[in-house]
């Protein structure tokens, strides 16, 4: 969530998080098809008396209208040496590869990277990643990058839980 300011939240606590994430998946009706994800690793650090954000989030989701939902669970980031890296290799090879090879029979036969015009805060702020200027392979660790390393999560647990198949609407 944003109020529109830069590294600036909506000051809302995790349980309040968990509540919209699930109130999201429904709306959209995806709730049943969603799974775990990786989440950054300091959500599982404890705050006090074994308490995290992690936790909270597992805590069962009570709706407006009583029906109540499981809480949201996430998998641990992968934060070992060099993912940061390997993340964003990833993520530009996902986007090469979006552009098909008109020589090659098999047109995208390796991962590629969508986004879809939906993803408004995504397309916002994605675009516009720099790269850091003593390290042209990464960004630079101060600024807004949510969005970014949210991607870069996903991108590096490629293949825990991902599917294939046929691509059904327009496209």
């Amino acid at each position: 969530g944003t109020n529109g300011q830069i590294n600036q939240g909506l000051k809302l606590t995790a349980d309040e998080v968990a509540k919209g994430i699930v109130e999201r998946e429904i709306d959209w009706g995806i709730y049943e098809r969603c799974f775990p994800g990786p989440a950054d690793n300091q959500i599982h650090m404890e705050i006090q008396a074994g308490q995290n954000i992690a936790a909270d989030m597992l805590n069962p989701i009570r709706l407006d209208d009583g029906r109540e939902f499981p809480g949201v669970e996430w998998t641990r980031s992968d934060k070992g040496s060099g993912s940061r890296i390997t993340g964003w290799n990833m993520i530009r090879d996902r986007l090469k590869r979006c552009v098909p090879d008109k020589k090659s029979p098999v047109l995208r036969e390796q991962p590629g990277l969508f986004f879809f015009k939906t993803l408004e805060h995504t397309l916002q702020h994605f675009p516009v990643t720099p790269r850091d200027e003593k390290n042209m392979d990464d960004v630079p660790v101060r600024g807004e990058f949510h969005v970014q390393d949210t991607l870069r999560y996903r991108v590096l647990a490629d293949g825990r839980g991902l599917t294939s198949g046929p691509t059904v609407g327009k496209y």
